[in-house]
């Protein structure tokens, strides 16, 4: 796991399968506008890719905390599905439409094989 900004004193959540935790919702900023671009921009600590990261705790496990992606683990909570660890032969990873990193909102994310992840990122960025 990549170094953390601010990575001390992080909450552990419990992961539970009915929804969201209402710590973790209190930690994303959700638009109110109808106008607004849809991002739910987690305001909690974030990695050094800009991506939000919490710690939570798997049921049934004593001492499984692990560090989670806020935005994988949002996906797979509300989408209710889990993402496969590989896609085509390839790791799979969720791509943002709105690339934006600190983005949760499920609606934004697909999951993809990582090649074309990558491929997203760098069109986006020389677009730019």
């Amino acid at each position: 796991m990549q170094a953390l900004r601010g990575g001390e004193g992080m909450k552990v959540l419990r992961w539970s399968p009915e929804g969201l935790p209402a710590e973790l919702l209190a930690e994303i900023d959700m638009p109110t506008n109808p106008d607004s671009d849809g991002c739910w921009i987690f305001t909690g600590k974030l990695n050094e890719g800009g991506y939000g990261i919490m710690r939570v705790q798997i049921p049934g496990r004593r001492w499984s905390v692990q560090y989670v992606s806020v935005h994988r683990f949002v996906y797979e909570v509300t989408k209710q599905i889990r993402i496969p660890g590989r896609m085509g032969g390839e790791e799979c990873e969720l791509d943002h439409a709105c690339h934006n990193p600190a983005c949760c909102n499920p609606e934004h994310l697909t999951p993809v094989p990582k090649s074309v992840n990558l491929r997203n990122r760098r069109n986006v960025r020389a677009s730019r």
